[in-house]
């Protein structure tokens, strides 16, 4: 189940754009980076979506991201 709803958008794309100028791509990575990098933890503001939360951002919101 993914936590989508319960994360705000503001906050996703701002874990995706710091993601991406940090050289993360991979929703995974991603993932695994809330916890391990203290960067990402911080922009993540201490929540942990799962990689699945992320990928599922992402495919819903490629014209969001053109803006």
């Amino acid at each position: 189940m993914t936590m989508i709803s319960h994360i705000s958008c503001r906050l996703m794309l701002a874990l995706l754009t710091f993601s991406y100028t940090n050289g993360l791509f991979s929703s995974r990575r991603i993932e695994r980076a809330t916890y391990r990098d203290i960067g990402v933890h911080f922009v993540a503001t201490n929540l942990h979506p799962d990689h699945d939360t992320i990928a599922a951002f992402r495919r819903g919101n490629t014209e969001s991201k053109a803006e």
